[in-house]
């Protein structure tokens, strides 16, 4: 029973789906940058299906946290504040503390206002990314962010692939603590579960700043994959990508954001070979 359950895992078919599509694209001979996006991609729309899924809460701008821990781990490498790995802990910490200056912020409103404060917020971050030249590199964006620790993009790519189930396994562990359980039960009626006596406010709260580590993370690998940052991340058109990857994998799913970046990252990468408006 027991070995029948490890099978059943999320983090287990995690593991398995990303390295049979590894397997694949090396059998094709293809650049496996692709398939370490879609690993970073599952990261970023799993950290927001925990917001979505267990909360309730619909973020249109998730990105915020997302380009603005891209952009620190590149300040921070670029800053010799530590190597890249030290850069990209550095990173998700920062994206945590935004998370919760944010949270502080835009929880004391419900629905599509707070989804609509979240888009406003990665909007304004995507304004000053793009007009502060001399800062972030404006429309140009910042190169040079190498990674040392990694000799290739194949060490990376396993580094990756690896990092990405084990938080994929932490999510679980979460959802699935008396805390996610306190979670699901404000979604399902927030009124009963403060009748109770939980903090409504402060476990929303807290769901809210762990979604931006998981989601910074996540910007601070694509800015490892990429060895650069650009503001296009921050913009409008892609406010939505981790969202849109959520609902076609499947809310409420932790696996869900797998299926819906895998989807996303193929169909994105085959329709922009057709069209501009992919």
């Amino acid at each position: 029973m027991k070995s029948l359950a490890l099978l059943r895992h999320p983090a287990f078919v995690a593991a398995l789906v990303l390295t049979a599509l590894t397997a694949a694209w090396a059998l094709l001979g293809a650049p496996i940058s692709l398939i370490t996006q879609i690993a970073i991609y599952t990261l970023y729309g799993a950290g927001v299906n925990l917001l979505v899924g267990y909360t309730g809460l619909v973020p249109f701008g998730a990105s915020v946290f997302f380009g603005c821990a891209s952009y620190a781990a590149a300040f921070f490498i670029l800053g010799r504040y530590g190597n890249d790995l030290v850069s990209l802990l550095l990173a998700t910490v920062f994206s945590a503390l935004l998370a919760l200056v944010v949270g502080a912020i835009i929880l004391r409103r419900r629905g599509l206002y707070f989804s609509l404060l979240t888009l406003a917020f990665s909007q304004i971050a995507f304004e000053i990314a793009f007009k502060w030249t001399g800062v972030t590199g404006g429309e140009n964006g910042l190169q040079g962010v190498y990674r040392t620790s990694f000799a290739g993009p194949w060490s990376f790519h396993v580094f990756v692939v690896a990092v990405t189930v084990i938080c994929i396994w932490l999510m679980w562990r979460i959802a699935h603590s008396p805390f996610g359980r306190v979670l699901q039960a404000v979604r399902d009626n927030e009124q009963r579960a403060s009748s109770l006596g939980y903090n409504v406010h402060r476990f929303r709260h807290g769901a809210l700043i762990l979604t931006g580590t998981f989601v910074g993370f996540g910007g601070g690998l694509l800015t490892l994959m990429l060895e650069g940052v650009y503001a296009n991340n921050l913009s409008w058109q892609h406010a939505g990508d981790s969202l849109l990857m959520t609902v076609l994998g499947g809310v409420h799913h932790v696996l869900g954001p797998l299926w819906g970046a895998i989807a996303f990252i193929l169909l994105e990468d085959r329709l922009s070979a057709i069209t501009e408006n992919w």
